[in-house]
């Protein structure tokens, strides 16, 4: 093997410099990971194993950045974790994450800031947390408790803090990653459900697929669409459903078709066709809908329906079923507009030959 020189260099360094020492090893230990959870546990286990902490956690805001939620932990109690919600500013890792200022606690901790936080059931001798953030952006927080060797010191507090740093730099590439896979993925969506939708102009063939499709993508009781010029809601269940889930949704569009128009019918002016060649699914209880996803189907600013996927069960969709419903929706509505219009074009051209038929008769019993 080849000497290099510039290896005894890089030990020297690394053996007067700690703290770079702890810094590769981050960056080597967070840099190749591609999983998000796998990276929430990475982070806290380096953490844990560099500072000898006892116990610690991870917290990420929620999508609406108003609460801290614990995403990975280690040495905590499960009821700690799964009740642990800290609203932005609120506390110490909400004034971590507000302040964007790491913090050490040694002992009782008397900070008039935090002591309404005290939680008399758990035994912190110390502890060091730290902002997870790029630049202002606040990811979440990182935390440290009881030092198994002694305590935690301020230089532990920076050096956690530049651990930290190095940790949100991963998480917010893990975050692009996603984001760049979810659009990649909107995109094969989108060319999909065109390519699909396109080949077909028979309306009962466009409903089917639009069925069909939205089933291989997301979890639902019950697939609807609703005309408003004729009133006429067509409808499919995806799983046994109640007469009572039917008559939601006539309520459901009641209420559509009023806001729309400005004018007020009720549900019972509504007609439901079932479109499924199967017998109804029907259940034994009575459900109702818990969740619904629904958008307008419209062309240009005309609104002419209303695409509907609901579900007997609570909190049943979530965010990127939304983004799914809604590229299809936007899809569905021109397919169907299109199918339409073919079969709008047909009957008249029925209507002209049989109007040809009726007069070429006539002209012939004429000439006769």
């Amino acid at each position: 093997m080849p000497y290099y020189p510039v290896d005894d260099h890089i030990k020297e360094l690394l053996s007067e410099n700690p703290a770079l020492s702890i810094f590769l090893n981050a960056v080597r230990e967070f840099g190749g990971i591609i999983e998000t959870q796998s990276l929430f546990e990475n982070v806290l286990n380096v953490c844990i194993k560099i500072f000898k902490a006892e116990s610690g956690s991870v917290m990420l805001f929620t999508g609406d950045n108003k609460e801290l939620v614990i995403k990975s932990s280690e040495g905590l109690k499960a009821e700690i974790v799964d009740k642990a919600r800290v609203s932005y500013g609120e506390g110490i890792a909400g004034w971590v994450a507000k302040e964007l200022e790491p913090i050490l606690i040694i002992g009782d901790n008397n900070d008039p800031r935090f002591t309404s936080m005290k939680d008399k059931t758990r035994v912190i001798k110390d502890s060091i947390v730290a902002p997870i953030c790029v630049g202002k952006r606040v990811l979440g927080v990182i935390s440290l408790n009881n030092r198994i060797d002694g305590f935690f010191t301020e230089k532990d507090k920076e050096l956690f803090a530049g651990v930290a740093a190095i940790a949100a730099l991963a998480i917010e590439r893990m975050e692009l990653m996603s984001k760049q896979q979810e659009n990649i993925e909107q995109v094969e969506i989108i060319t999909n459900v065109s390519n699909t939708l396109g080949r077909s102009l028979d309306e009962k063939e466009v409903y089917r697929t639009i069925s069909d499709f939205l089933k291989q993508h997301m979890d639902f009781s019950v697939f609807a669409i609703f005309f408003m010029d004729k009133k006429t809601i067509r409808y499919t269940p995806i799983e046994p459903i109640a007469d009572s889930v039917v008559d939601d949704m006539k309520k459901h569009f009641a209420n559509f078709f009023n806001s729309h128009t400005g004018q007020s019918i009720s549900p019972e002016e509504l007609t439901a066709s079932l479109e499924t060649d199967l017998p109804l699914l029907k259940s034994h209880e009575e459900l109702h809908i818990g969740s619904f996803l629904d958008m307008p189907l419209s062309i240009g600013d005309k609104v002419f329906g209303d695409i509907y996927i609901a579900s007997v069960r609570m909190d049943a969709f979530k965010e990127t079923d939304l983004q799914i419903f809604f590229i299809v929706s936007e899809q569905s509505a021109i397919a169907i507009r299109n199918a339409s219009l073919y079969t709008a074009l047909q009957n008249k051209y029925q209507e002209a030959n049989e109007k040809l038929r009726k007069l070429k008769k006539v002209i012939g019993e004429a000439g006769d």
